[in-house]
């Protein structure tokens, strides 16, 4: 592969979803750095800018948004023109571009556990074998419903796994079988019924509303509640596809509404562009330590997927404006490219450099904010080259292979196709 395939965006290419994709695994990384370095976290937590970087676990919802875009909008558009969906050619896709890496990184996280358990940044106090002893729900994606200390960073990804089961299905009888009227509706009330079941599960664990902030003698007192809620709430498939549906109703809209596009150039589209940005920063910057109750739970994260929906419409409408223009700038595309490999790497590499010392090197220099700065750009440098290599050795040979074999196959059923993204 040449350079061009890692640095260079194609001229068809959408970049202001680069912006997007890349701006979701920067926050995550940023969260999860922080989570790495508490004494810095708890110092900075009072501040916007350690807001900031603490809220960046918002960015898996952006992923799921942009997921539920991406591929809902490739079988739609494959369902509404040709009036079915082709189910081995999408799981096609979705095997060589999901498991190979997925897999490579879950063996080596095994193998590191045996031979030398730097990990235990994150395996906070479990022993290597007892992790060991749940590694069978990583590889079967069922962690975010068993619980799995090997890889607790995979839960999001079971959500995704379960989503690519569903959602072919779903779309055959809701896009096929329905009126498109009746279909807008049906997926908006799937987009509406995880608020349901999280109100639900919430008042099945059988506990007083919880505070998630506070100092961190108070958090440890509430520990135990908070995993529950974690496990019962804001892990399971079924509690978290609502952020999906936002980018599948984003992909029905732009396929099946002529006017949604007339509609986002308006003042309208102005109006909900600004409520957007609003409701991310409100999130972001304001304080944290409020109660979680069974009606908090129900709301969660969905207004603010809601809102990534409305930044993603208005990159995809508002050609011309400074947003979209920010989002498509060329410095986006090397991390987007790279952001599968990135998420899946970069907490077992945050960890191991925590258990070399790394961090705590880091944290002497200078005050609180530039240590914290210091520690982000050595983990950044550090999971954007590992996923480079992977990428390079395992995703694009994988991704070259898919190719050929959707080739041949298109051959056979002499079926004409339009190309998914390339990092999709």
């Amino acid at each position: 592969m040449s350079s061009r395939h890692l640095f260079t965006p194609p001229p068809e290419h959408a970049r202001h979803l680069d912006g997007l994709r890349a701006l979701a695994i920067l926050a995550v990384l940023c969260f999860h750095s922080m989570i790495q370095v508490p004494d810095l976290a708890f110092e900075l937590r009072g501040t916007l800018f350690g807001r900031m970087l603490l809220r960046g676990g918002v960015g898996v919802d952006l992923f799921f948004v942009l997921s539920g875009y991406l591929i809902g909008g490739q079988l739609l558009r494959e369902g509404l023109a040709s009036g079915r969906i082709r189910y081995g050619t999408f799981y096609i896709k979705r095997f060589f571009r999901i498991f190979p890496a997925y897999y490579a990184v879950l063996v080596l996280i095994c193998a590191v556990l045996v031979w030398q358990p730097f990990y235990d940044a994150l395996l906070r106090g479990v022993a290597p074998g007892d992790a060991m002893s749940g590694a069978w729900s990583n590889f079967l994606y069922l962690n975010n419903y068993t619980g799995s200390c090997l890889m607790p960073w995979g839960w999001s990804l079971a959500v995704e796994e379960h989503f690519y089961l569903v959602i072919p299905v779903l779309l055959s009888l809701v896009v096929l079988r329905l009126p498109r009227g009746r279909a807008t509706v049906v997926l908006w009330a799937l987009l509406f019924l995880p608020w349901v079941t999280r109100l639900l599960a919430f008042r099945g664990l059988g506990i007083e509303p919880i505070v998630t902030g506070g100092t961190p003698a108070e958090q440890a007192t509430r520990a135990t509640e908070l995993m529950a809620w974690m496990d019962a709430v804001f892990m399971p498939s079924h509690n978290r596809f609502d952020s999906l549906m936002v980018g599948v109703l984003c992909a029905w809209a732009e396929q099946t509404s002529s006017g949604v596009r007339r509609r986002w150039r308006g003042w309208g589209g102005v109006a909900l562009t600004a409520l957007s940005l609003l409701v991310i920063a409100g999130y972001m910057l304001g304080k944290g330590g409020k109660p979680v109750g069974p009606v908090a739970s129900a709301v969660l994260v969905g207004p603010l997927a809601l809102a990534f929906g409305g930044i993603l419409q208005h990159t995809l409408y508002r050609e011309r404006s400074w947003l979209r223009r920010l989002l498509a700038w060329r410095g986006f595309f090397p991390v987007a490219r790279v952001s599968y490999g990135m998420y899946l790497l970069h907490p077992f590499l945050i960890a191991a450099l925590g258990g070399l010392g790394v961090h705590g090197a880091l944290a002497t220099v200078g005050d609180a904010r530039l240590a914290v700065l210091a520690v982000l750009a050595v983990n950044l440098a550090v999971a954007y080259g590992a996923a480079l290599g992977m990428f390079v050795v395992l995703e694009w040979p994988m991704m070259q292979l898919r190719s050929r074999i959707l080739a041949r196959r298109r051959a056979t059923v002499d079926v004409p196709e339009k190309p998914d993204e390339e990092t999709q």
